[in-house]
């Protein structure tokens, strides 16, 4: 995310989607160009950007149900933006692209706040289409809604016309992924698991400890989402809401579906994972489809203002609490995953220091290695080298190319590597005969300068018996 944010605020545009994978565009990277442009550093850029897509959607409907006098609502929304975990801001602010239909998600709004007017079925359509090319987690709750519309104009021609405002929406999509199929050395990553399986939908039924950060005091429990969806379409059915239960019904079988889609339940291959490979990043808007229910069937509910300040109340307490909790919350996180946590300013100093002997020894090149044992120290400052020097205004004698021994994600580097006459390796182990055979200088133990190289990279280390460039794909 970082890289794709430096390369678009210069205007530069590798591929499609996320590097290195046929699926899920960097919107999140898009949408920090502003604060780039305004000399916000990108790791902070990123999780600000992450931050207000994921809060989006709670400011937009306060506001539109303030509009049409629904101000115990309007409050009620942003209050539960407000409570909800720690661990669930945590989600909604880490950049991997999970909230990003969350920048049109809000649009979907009007059409709900106004179901019988004609005039919002195309633009339902049209932000339908937008959510699902955004990322298809935003199905969740595109469909309900869509089906609550459509449940006052199913009889209308017209409105099944208007379907066909989705497919330009589509086919930008497929031609996305059609670059990748004409360029499948770009490919490390295939999306798979997307095929219903009973034995997944079993398994994720009868553990409800999945859905997890996505209830106040960090409760986990897939069943609280089901249950009260459930109660709550049995009262819309009692007072003949027919239209609501359709929305609720619609909800809960959504969600059902996606308790059977293996991509989706699957843990990550990395024992202890953690928040960063949760189920839950999957169900962001849970809590926002909870609320419309709840507001469907209650909306004509007009509290006297002493509800409203407890609601103020419980928002106050909820934020005195997270504002203690944090930091301790932060070190649990951590503690509980098997990932590499560095500091910002760690990286920023390794990458200073890199510079430092690059802008010395005249460097074209910086080879990083992914260490054994899952230890990425090597991997982030790799992609982190060139978004910190963007960032930090720094300069370099020269367009100067800093990428992973192998498996990096951007693809078009090994390209660029090729030709490069001053070369440095960090964290690469070479013994001293294999440096025997080629003109070398040992910096330190694991940092190699490679010295007025005229073969190619890649023949440079296949004297070094090491590989280099694109090897498996996943």
């Amino acid at each position: 995310m970082w890289n794709g944010a430096v390369d678009y605020a210069k205007g530069i545009f590798h591929e499609p989607y996320f590097y290195g994978q046929p699926y899920n565009y960097m919107l999140e990277s898009f949408v920090s160009i502003p604060l780039l442009w305004s000399n916000v550093t990108v790791y902070k850029a990123l999780p600000i950007a992450t931050t207000l897509l994921g809060i989006l959607p709670y400011i937009l409907f306060a506001i539109f149900l303030f509009r049409k006098n629904h101000f115990f609502w309007s409050i009620s929304i942003l209050a539960i933006a407000i409570i909800l975990p720690i661990n669930f801001n945590f989600l909604t602010a880490i950049s991997r692209g999970f909230v990003q239909a969350f920048l049109f998600l809000p649009l979907l709004f009007i059409p709900l706040l106004n179901p019988t007017n004609k005039k919002h079925i195309p633009f339902l359509f049209i932000t339908s289409g937008l959510c699902i090319i955004a990322n298809q987690s935003a199905i969740l709750l595109l469909f309900p809604i869509v089906i609550y519309v459509a449940s006052y104009h199913y009889k209308s021609l017209r409105f099944y016309l208007h379907v066909l405002l989705i497919l330009p929406f589509l086919f930008l999509d497929s031609c996305s992924k059609y670059y990748y199929k004409l360029h499948p050395e770009k490919v490390l990553l295939e999306i798979t698991g997307l095929k219903l399986d009973l034995h997944t939908f079993t398994e994720t039924l009868t553990n409800p400890t999945k859905l997890d950060y996505l209830l106040p005091f960090n409760l986990s429990n897939s069943y609280f989402y089901l249950i009260s969806l459930t109660v709550l379409g049995i009262i819309a059915y009692l007072k003949k809401s027919n239209h609501i239960v359709i929305f609720i019904v619609s909800s809960i079988i959504m969600l059902l579906i996606t308790f059977a889609i293996p991509k989706v339940q699957a843990e990550y291959p990395l024992q202890n994972a953690g928040i960063f490979f949760s189920v839950s990043r999957f169900y962001l808007t849970l809590p926002l489809i909870l609320f419309i229910a709840l507001f469907l069937i209650f909306s004509k509910f007009s509290p006297r203002i002493r509800w409203s300040a407890c609601i103020l109340v419980l928002c106050g307490a909820s934020l005195f609490y997270k504002f203690h909790q944090i930091e301790q919350t932060v070190k649990e996180t951590i503690s509980k995953t098997s990932f590499p946590v560095f500091k910002n300013q760690d990286l920023v100093n390794q990458v200073q220091v890199i510079k430092q002997i690059t802008q010395k020894n005249n460097i074209d090149l910086v080879v990083f290695a992914l260490n054994p044992t899952w230890d990425w120290t090597n991997l982030y400052t790799a992609y982190a080298f060139n978004p910190i020097l963007y960032s930090d205004k720094s300069t370099i004698n020269k367009q100067l190319v800093c990428v992973n021994l192998s498996g990096d994600r951007r693809t078009w580097l090994y390209y660029d590597a090729q030709r490069c006459k001053q070369i440095l390796t960090v964290g690469i182990s070479f013994t001293n005969i294999a440096l025997k055979n080629v003109l070398s200088k040992r910096i330190s133990e694991n940092i190699v300068h490679f010295q007025n190289n005229y073969s190619s990279t890649q023949q440079l280390f296949i004297k070094l018996n090491t590989n280099f460039g694109i090897l498996n794909r996943h």
